[in-house]
């Protein structure tokens, strides 16, 4: 019986038993061990697929500039329109580009291995809410200090303590 202790995705090491030195209650627990590591890995590398399709998505979206170009216009009215439809063309490019940035960080934890655990208590996130979200650096009672925190204008968009002596 071969049994491979696996740390990522390469064996790390190739134990070698008999049947006379390892009990079939060992193998069992081995067995399951295996299963649980298998699966924890698909889960991840389904999470990694879902993330590095999402980032091809925003990076597609992205640089799409055509709706903020300048153009002129006679009519005021048609100048207004302009500017508006260019306003939410921008808004929308800044909610895709702050998302990608999200996406691409989720992407590097996973490479750290570090992806799933909150980033401010350094709890695991639990994986329903990585399943609505996987981009998510935190778990949900950090976003829901970290937003209340925001609103309060005590930390800014990146998270950074705001200098109220400035």
């Amino acid at each position: 019986m071969h049994l491979y202790l696996l740390s990522g995705h390469e064996p790390v090491a190739d134990l070698r038993f008999t049947l006379k030195t390892i009990s079939p209650e060992t193998a069992r627990e081995a067995r399951a061990t295996e299963m649980r590591v298998n699966k924890e890995m698909s889960k991840n590398n389904e999470f990694l697929r879902v993330l590095e399709s999402k980032r091809n998505e925003l990076l597609v979206g992205t640089s799409d500039r055509d709706e903020i170009a300048i153009e002129n216009a006679a009519e005021d009215f048609d100048r207004l329109q302009q500017q508006m439809n260019r306003e939410v063309a921008i808004r929308n490019l800044d909610r895709q580009s702050t998302l990608l940035k999200s996406v691409q960080a989720a992407i590097a934890r996973f490479n750290d291995e570090t992806f799933g655990t909150c980033l401010r208590c350094d709890e695991p996130i639990p994986e329903k809410r990585l399943k609505a979200l996987p981009w998510a650096a935190y778990c949900v009672p950090c976003q829901e200090k970290i937003e209340a925190q925001r609103a309060a204008g005590e930390i800014d968009e990146d998270g950074d303590p705001v200098d109220l002596a400035a």
